[in-house]
């Protein structure tokens, strides 16, 4: 009876030891999978929201949804909290202070989204050199997505993140400063909230390991002022243009 008791103590404490390891081990490993596919749903979600806001300056008669797809990010943040959240506390899981800083980021982005999306959603006819700059904004928001995705869904990197502040400032001083308009107010704050998303971003792509130069490792993302405070609004141009173009204005439709 003794040994039949030693050996069921045995079995049970090799039972212990096993659900330990598959928790400790396994079952967390799968957990990052399941977090990385819900990111990789988040980036792309927000690469089609920055190639509508593109679509909508480029092709100012297309057929944009950009309300659409700011709702389509505010759902791909849903997925990423939800399977953050491990369904059992862990001293040693998925969830922790890099995780909570992650998803914090994503939430922040989130608004600079929703935002960009409200502020954009005007029909706003851009001189082509203009039109020129702002879609090379964008294009390049685009490739430090795909670059970010990359990194998620093979965890390998492939290039960094391209900043796009400095572009924006670029476009900024050739918009120049005239009396305010609605619509030149409305793209100034559409160019603001896709400088932020880009900072918050590349914040975000540094904690996933991507490199972002220009940027100190670890800096806060500073919050970046409203631009309709910066520059009251949009008139000829007061930076290098391409000889021969038009007026650096924007013509509203």
């Amino acid at each position: 009876m003794e040994a039949l008791l030693g050996e069921r103590l045995l079995d049970n404490a090799l039972g212990v030891a096993v659900a330990t390891a598959c928790a400790a081990l396994i079952f967390p490993l799968s957990t990052r999978a399941i977090v990385r596919e819900a990111e990789h749903g988040y980036v792309a979600a927000v690469e089609h929201l920055v190639g509508q806001v593109a679509l909508r300056w480029g092709e100012p008669g297309g057929a944009v949804r950009l309300r659409g797809a700011a709702r389509a990010v505010e759902a791909a943040l849903y997925q990423v909290t939800a399977v953050s959240e491990p369904l059992v506390r862990m001293p040693a899981g998925v969830r922790g202070r890099r995780a909570d800083h992650r998803t914090a980021l994503l939430s922040t982005a989130t608004g600079h989204a929703r935002t960009l999306a409200a502020a954009a959603d005007t029909v706003v006819r851009l001189p082509p050199p203009l039109a020129e700059r702002a879609l090379l904004i964008t294009g390049t928001l685009v490739g430090s997505l795909r670059t970010l995705d990359h990194r998620l869904t093979t965890g390998q990197a492939q290039g960094g993140w391209r900043r796009t502040g400095p572009l924006v400032q670029e476009l900024r001083k050739a918009l120049g400063s005239s009396p305010p308009r609605p619509e030149a107010a409305r793209l100034l704050t559409a160019l603001g909230e896709l400088e932020a998303l880009d900072e918050t971003l590349a914040a975000f792509a540094e904690a996933r390991g991507l490199d972002v130069p220009g940027r100190p490792a670890g800096a806060p993302v500073a919050p970046v002022p409203p631009p309709a405070q910066q520059h009251p609004g949009v008139g000829r141009a007061a930076g290098p243009v391409r000889s021969g173009s038009p007026s650096a204005g924007v013509r509203p439709e």
